[in-house]
């Protein structure tokens, strides 16, 4: 929201000028049609993980020439090669136009017609953007679709789908269109799966963001303990025997489908729970099932520990306008840009503690993404970097820059930027975060964008909140990002922190 050099007026009428960010990760995209993430920086060693075109990585360092150090949204670190990797395209990533391929291999034709060659194939969860449509002459209906590069090709509409989620019911009959696949050590793809990239690649599309390996999965406490009696299809199955390395999903009463190697066999199977293989191998028993819980809003308001206040020493400082105890810190669960569920958090004023959790509950429900909402004292209360990171927050302990006395908004825990790279601040030539400049077009199909009437917007309007995004008539300038509310409180405040009053 801030840009160097150039001044603004606040809320209270103080003038204030700030620097821009660079952005903080570095993202890049798959560009092949399956990536290999490597235990070594070297093609001949075995996979930690893959992800299929489309899907994101961030880039941790440059190993050399060839090798990129990443990490998966997952939190898989391992090595991918630089040439399966472009930089991130937005537009495209955050597009809501886009669709996942739902077969097998979706192919790529440079034009309507199955007798020219594919430009490319695409495995199962690969994502594509769709522009268009046609039917040809003798029926068939195809989709116009952007690639990453660009590249526009042609597919047939029954090969990629809208990014829904699937219920278990669906689940449990996609889980056999896999049947016979290689089972690949460290697979996650139509290519060939291990165990947990199986079970993860399904149980994802539910909305549950599932962990990558069978044992963080069994010891993740989001999913339930189910009883051996209580199993039902759909339930995550765990064996081991010193400790689990083994994962299958629940397909029918006694049944389950899974990517393993018995009799001989290497491949995506249904086998019997009480296989003697997986009941009396050396290392593989029944460990226990879990079941994935239900798609629903989770939030809480609590008052600020002393645990939660030594994760905060930059968002609230001695002489911060609102005493500890008249801030509320807030879990909130929101849906990710991955179309999964996730955790977040931020503090906000006691006074509106309860409206917000009641917003973020009717985003949830709408489905409208957040990319993440971490407390800003992760980025050390630096605006520049939090908003250049796309993060979601509120209490930020600053004054107005350059002024000795006014408060923002946000130091009172009254103000919430929400995807503030989406929804830049802009004033003239002033773009922040500077990496945002690419959303300043409003019409852009792209998921997450804030605009007047839409369901965030109402959500907070209808509150008493205030969008800083209709500030170009008063103020010269708009900041799609900001909602405030200013609830009577601001004066006291400012006398008790004059007053400089202790950790209360």
């Amino acid at each position: 929201m801030k840009c160097k050099n150039v001044f603004f007026i606040s809320l209270f009428g103080a003038v204030s000028n700030v620097s821009c960010a660079q952005d903080l990760r570095d993202v890049r995209l798959v560009n092949v049609p399956v990536m290999g993430i490597h235990v070594k920086p070297d093609a001949t060693s075995s996979y930690d993980s893959q992800r299929v075109y489309g899907h994101e990585v961030t880039v941790h360092e440059k190993v050399n020439a060839q090798w990129l150090r990443v990490e998966s949204l997952d939190g898989i670190i391992g090595y991918a090669r630089e040439q399966d990797l472009v930089p991130d395209n937005p537009l495209w990533r955050l597009s809501s136009n886009r669709q996942r391929v739902r077969v097998l291999t979706g192919c790529v034709y440079p034009k309507p017609d199955f007798m020219t060659q594919t430009i490319i194939r695409l495995p199962y969860n690969a994502y594509v953007n769709v522009i268009g449509e046609q039917e040809d002459a003798v029926g068939w209906l195809w989709l116009k679709v952007q690639l990453i590069d660009g590249t526009i090709g042609w597919m047939v509409l029954h090969d990629v789908e809208c990014l829904r989620l699937l219920s278990k019911e669906e689940v449990i009959a996609r889980s056999c269109m896999f049947l016979g696949l290689p089972y690949i050590w460290g697979g996650a793809s139509s290519h060939g799966f291990d165990c947990s990239g199986f079970v993860q690649t399904l149980v994802s599309q539910m909305g549950f963001a599932m962990l990558r390996n069978s044992r963080e999965q069994a010891s993740d406490p989001q999913l339930l303990t189910v009883e051996y009696d209580d199993m039902q299809p759909g339930d995550c199955i765990y064996f081991g025997k010193a400790r689990i390395n083994h994962v299958a999903l629940c397909l029918a009463p006694g049944k389950i489908i899974h990517a393993a190697g018995i009799a001989s066999e290497l491949t995506v199977m249904i086998s019997d729970i009480d296989h003697q293989v997986l009941n009396f191998h050396p290392v593989l028993r029944f460990r226990g099932a879990r079941r994935v819980p239900a798609i629903e809003f989770r939030g809480t308001i609590a008052e600020i520990d002393d645990a939660l206040f030594a994760r905060m020493p930059f968002s609230w400082r001695e002489g911060n306008p609102v005493p500890l105890k008249d801030l509320r810190h807030l879990k909130l669960r929101y849906w990710g840009f991955d179309h999964c569920m996730h955790d977040g958090e931020m503090i906000v004023h006691a006074e509106v503690a309860q409206e917000v959790l009641d917003i973020f509950h009717e985003l949830f429900d709408a489905r409208f993404p957040i990319e993440r909402m971490k407390l800003i004292d992760e980025y050390k209360a630096d605006d520049d970097l939090s908003t250049a990171d796309n993060n979601t927050s509120a209490l930020c302990c600053r004054l107005l820059t350059n002024h000795t006395s006014k408060w923002s908004l946000h130091g009172f825990g009254l103000a919430i930027d929400i995807n503030p790279r989406i929804n830049p601040y802009h004033k003239g030539n002033c773009i922040a975060p500077k990496n945002g400049a690419l959303f300043l077009d409003r019409t852009l199909p792209i998921r997450g964008l804030i605009r007047k009437g839409d369901i965030c917007y109402n959500a907070f309007a209808k509150r008493g909140w205030f969008w800083a995004g209709e500030w170009m008539e008063p103020y010269g300038y708009v900041d799609y990002q900001h909602f405030y509310k200013d609830v009577g409180v601001s004066a006291e405040l400012v006398a008790l922190a004059a007053a400089n009053n202790p950790r209360i």
